[in-house]
């Protein structure tokens, strides 16, 4: 929960929105930038994600059988429709509702992971 709070807070803060809107901007003038923007930020960070669920999974604590995919849909989930919202203008959440959000993503990415105790691992 602390990484993905963590993550929301990041990807949502007006530095990164600005960021963001800078970065596609010039996307199409400048693509290795922007290849290169997202090789050291959303790339790092999510192989540094199917690590952390590759080790998740060989301990049994969830059956992630493709990680990479998992980190992929887990990020994506974190962003939602609000990452666009903030990124075309639309006004903050509120902390209550960040947080509200935050917790339905983690509860389903853990049920959709859940050790299944009747099928073989």
């Amino acid at each position: 929960r602390a990484l993905a709070h963590s993550f929301q807070r990041l990807v949502n803060s007006p530095e990164s929105i600005a960021l963001h809107r800078l970065i596609i901007s010039h996307a199409t003038t400048n693509p290795e930038l922007s290849h290169l923007f997202y090789e050291i930020t959303a790339l790092r960070i999510t192989h540094k994600m199917e690590e952390l669920l590759r080790s998740i999974d060989r301990t049994k604590q969830l059956h992630i059988p493709h990680p990479r995919q998992a980190a992929e849909h887990f990020f994506a989930l974190l962003k939602g429709a609000r990452h666009l919202q903030l990124l075309i203008g639309y006004p903050s959440q509120s902390p209550s509702e960040a947080q509200t959000h935050v917790e339905h993503v983690v509860d389903l990415f853990i049920r959709a992971y859940q050790p299944n105790p009747h099928q073989e691992i």
